[in-house]
């Protein structure tokens, strides 16, 4: 993505230009604060492109509204392991399959249901709707959602006991990295001022008009 107004602001600061600084929006800074503060979504959005890169899950169920699942990295695995040109195939032109190890050692896991990848944070204000399955709409509800988080939410974001994501939990929800935040209405605006500054200021490509995601 092309600069964005974090970016100038991040630059500034490094400058010490203090003039530049406070060109950056007050609501913004807040929410910056709470990002890598309180709220703690530097745990897993960090670097430069606000993603650790890994799977994770985030109190959203698989099931679809049409019934349908949606099993995330689980489904990405036997894909890739059942996949007739993966680097363990024939077809690797690396005789020693030294460029195969994460796809050797990649389990199926119950780990890996219902986990999606981390997303990158650039441009997210763009990219409604949100979550795996488009099931939150702005990103004021996202930020509510970590911040309210249930105790069941809570649940299905940690590896089921079960064949079934959906199946009912027997165990408490401890060991989460999600923790109910509780921000204010004032916070939430404040974070998704900081996530609308991620969005750049001059697109590089031509972007596509916004359609409705369906969720098929």
């Amino acid at each position: 993505s092309g600069r964005t107004p974090f970016d100038d602001f991040r630059d500034a600061l490094v400058r010490g230009d203090t003039r530049a600084v406070a060109r950056y929006s007050a609501a913004a800074q807040r929410g910056l604060k709470l990002f890598i503060g309180e709220a703690n979504c530097s745990l897993c959005h960090l670097g430069p492109l606000f993603t650790n890169g890994e799977f994770d899950k985030v109190g959203i169920s698989v099931r679809h509204a049409n019934g349908r699942f949606d099993w995330g990295r689980y489904d990405g695995i036997k894909t890739l392991q059942s996949g007739r040109f993966n680097r363990l195939s024939r077809h690797n032109d690396d005789a020693t399959r030294a460029n195969a190890v994460s796809t050797q050692h990649v389990a199926l896991d119950r780990e890996a249901y219902g986990a999606f990848k981390v997303p990158g944070l650039r441009n997210v204000a763009l990219t409604a709707p949100y979550m795996h399955n488009g099931s939150l709409a702005t990103l004021a509800d996202v930020v509510r959602h970590y911040s309210e988080i249930t105790d069941e939410k809570l649940a299905i974001a940690l590896a089921s006991p079960h064949p079934e994501p959906d199946d009912a939990y027997t165990r408490p929800p401890t060991g989460s990295i999600l923790k109910t935040l509780h921000l204010t209405d004032a916070q939430i605006t404040d974070l998704v001022a900081f996530l609308e500054s991620l969005t750049e200021k001059s697109p590089r490509t031509q972007r596509p008009a916004a359609t409705v995601a369906r969720c098929r």
